[in-house]
């Protein structure tokens, strides 16, 4: 036993000379794996569910690595959606959604959802209704964290918006080929500054928006110009508001 001794103690020495990277300290490897998440961007979905890319690319090269990922809240609170295979199950992208979410802990969320079909107008591309409904239902269980959202979805069709409190909010925008008016989904957004909204929105029936606070605004459908300047009135902080007034798209931004 006393012979074999040194050889046991050589083991770690070798393998960390076999391997160097197990001498990084974990505080240097995890911010190693912050920088290299997808960087978040107007144009561009975050961190999008690829096997590929952080976060699950860390977590699939060796069991430290995967614990690691797991203990970072802060990789898993930004997450962007594409539907790309519209036969998906449900339930599963469903459990896979709220799994993600669920590992960012109590942090602030950045949610993305599109559908490939607005990009490439093929109707078997199209996402069966009941696809992204189980997505959207993965994102309202979590709507006390959300702080920026996008929805970029094809019809209406899939979309039924329950009234829901997002304490976090801050932007808020959903965009897609819309066949009716869906009513605002919020009953309290006390921080929302960003908003773009694909219809009508009138701001005396609609007082739970802090339109004192909004910085952004873009309607895109049905308002009138008397609307629109009532709501310019009702925002002394609006920097930039965008319309779509009598058809025709118009925009204005404060003077600097």
């Amino acid at each position: 036993m006393d012979a074999m001794a040194p050889k046991e103690l050589q083991r770690p020495t070798a393998m960390q000379s076999v391997f160097p990277i197990k001498q990084i300290p974990r505080e240097i490897l995890a911010e190693i794996f912050w920088n290299s998440m997808p960087e978040i961007a107007s144009d561009q979905m975050p961190a999008q569910m690829l096997r590929r890319a952080a976060p699950l690319l860390p977590c699939s090269v060796c069991s430290s690595w995967r614990e690691l990922a797991l203990a970072m809240p802060e990789l898993w609170s930004s997450v962007g959606i594409m539907i790309r295979n519209p036969d998906m199950d449900p339930s599963a992208a469903a459990h896979i959604i709220d799994t993600w979410l669920k590992r960012s802990g109590t942090l602030p969320l950045t949610l993305n959802i599109g559908q490939l079909s607005l990009v490439y107008d093929n109707p078997r591309s199209r996402a069966k209704p009941a696809l992204v409904k189980s997505i959207l239902a993965a994102f309202y269980s979590h709507s006390s964290r959300w702080q920026h959202v996008a929805l970029y979805l094809y019809d209406t069709r899939s979309l039924s918006l329950p009234q829901l409190n997002a304490p976090l909010l801050r932007s808020l925008e959903l965009a897609g080929i819309m066949d009716k008016p869906i009513r605002f989904p919020f009953r309290s957004c006390p921080r929302l500054t960003h908003l773009s909204w694909p219809f009508r929105l009138e701001a005396s029936k609609n007082p739970q928006v802090p339109w004192c606070q909004i910085s952004y605004l873009s309607i895109s459908n049905g308002m009138t110009l008397f609307s629109a300047l009532e709501t310019i009135r009702l925002c002394p902080q609006l920097e930039e508001f965008t319309v779509d007034s009598s058809g025709s798209r118009r925009g204005c931004k404060s003077p600097s």
